[in-house]
């Protein structure tokens, strides 16, 4: 019986590279190609943080020249309505303006210009209060020791005067005094004053903060905080004059956008600041830095996670594909390996060799043992030359069946 294989049977087994070195190509390779991958998604969140805060910066930086112009707006028109009633009660000499039509109509029209934020009060020499229009010649209180009428009273600190918020003398709420010292014909001095109420105002600041977490503050130069929006405990009046960033941004320039720890709250925030020099005022806004990388966050987490996923299912299907592979090629070594103890140790003279052409690749002992031809005498010759066909034309017929079926049985 004369057996014969396809010529690369065995050869394709032989070239085969180890199973184990192949895995190890692979796994370096999706380690590789996973460190890439996030190195890229690194690379991306990281620029997408910078554009998230410097759009939290640039939205500040609005707000802060919005508010700041609002805010020299209120100051102007309160200046301009303070020297106006001021000049006309000393052109007057009228004893008590506030029950006086003319001047009562002209606070109205001042009031109407201001939005109806500022309230108007008169001050005589002795510190009482009227409220305007007056009734009964009474005084509504008497602010003799307060701040912003003792300082109209010295002459070298008379004039416009920002007082620092107080609790109103007439109804308890809180305010932002503005004084204006009146010359009497006698040579006394009278006081008119403009009332900010700070809940008006932090109403209008409310509407225009970051949400949610922004803030709105206006700070005089000497670090007292007029208001702030939203209003918390104690931060009316608080000095963040010691703070940290008044002492290394607000005291050393006249605008700044910078990161610190806020003066109110020690949280994490991103701070823009104008100075308004005319009034001795800071406006400075501000959001945290939660807020401004909340959708970055968000955004890189859904990212990271979808990422994440689409690596881990990509590594289950490879590593079901490499132990289908490997599972394959064990059944093949295994397979070639039976092969391979048959062909070499059965009892059987048997060889391997190239239908076409009959040239032979491979013998077993037992075909050195009943034909007396070594491994070294046979191969690379052919069927025809080491005499087991006698004639070429009967080798011919016994292959054609081999080459249709692939298989020929005696």
């Amino acid at each position: 019986m004369i057996k014969s294989r396809p010529r690369f049977s065995i050869l394709a087994l032989s070239r085969l590279p180890p199973n184990s070195r192949k895995q190890i190509t692979i796994y370096i390779i999706i380690v590789v190609l996973i460190f890439a991958l996030y190195l890229i998604l690194s690379l991306w969140s990281l620029s997408e943080r910078s554009r998230a805060i410097q759009s939290s910066e640039n939205s500040l930086e609005q707000v802060t020249s919005a508010v700041s112009e609002q805010t020299v707006r209120l100051f102007k028109l309160t200046e301009m309505s303070l020297l106006s009633l001021s000049d006309w009660q000393q052109r007057s000499g009228v004893e008590y303006p506030g029950e006086d039509p003319d001047f009562i109509a002209l606070v109205g029209r001042m009031r109407h210009l201001t939005g109806n934020l500022i309230e108007y009060r008169l001050i005589n020499n002795k510190g009482d209060i009227f409220l305007i229009p007056t009734t009964g010649h009474l005084p509504a209180s008497n602010v003799f020791n307060i701040e912003a009428y003792k300082v109209q009273r010295n002459s070298t600190t008379k004039g416009l005067y920002i007082s620092d918020p107080l609790k109103s003398p007439v109804d308890g709420k809180w305010i932002i005094p503005i004084t204006y010292p009146i010359i009497e014909k006698s040579g006394g001095t009278s006081v008119i004053s403009a009332v900010i109420d700070i809940d008006e105002i932090v109403k209008i600041f409310e509407r225009q903060r970051i949400k949610p977490s922004g803030s709105i503050t206006i700070i005089k130069i000497n670090g007292t905080t007029l208001l702030r929006s939203p209003i918390f405990e104690n931060s009316v009046r608080k000095s963040i004059a010691m703070s940290k960033d008044f002492i290394e941004h607000f005291s050393k320039n006249d605008q700044g956008l910078y990161q610190i720890a806020g003066a109110y709250d020690g949280v994490e925030r991103i701070i823009c600041f104008k100075k308004i020099p005319e009034y001795g005022l800071i406006i400075a806004t501000t959001t945290t830095l939660d807020d401004a990388l909340k959708n970055w966050q968000r955004q890189t987490w859904i990212i990271g996670c979808t990422v994440s996923l689409s690596i881990a299912v990509i590594a289950i299907l490879i590593l079901r594909v490499l132990t289908k592979i490997h599972k394959a090629e064990a059944a093949e070594r295994l397979s070639s390996e039976k092969f391979s103890k048959a062909f070499l140790c059965g009892p059987d003279a048997m060889i391997i060799s190239e239908i076409k052409t009959g040239l032979i690749y491979e013998i077993n002992s037992s075909f050195t043992r009943v034909f007396g031809y070594s491994a070294d005498e046979v191969l690379g010759r052919t069927t025809i030359e080491i005499g087991l066909w006698a004639d070429s034309c009967k080798r011919k017929e016994a292959v054609l069946p081999m080459e249709q079926l692939g298989c020929l049985q005696n």
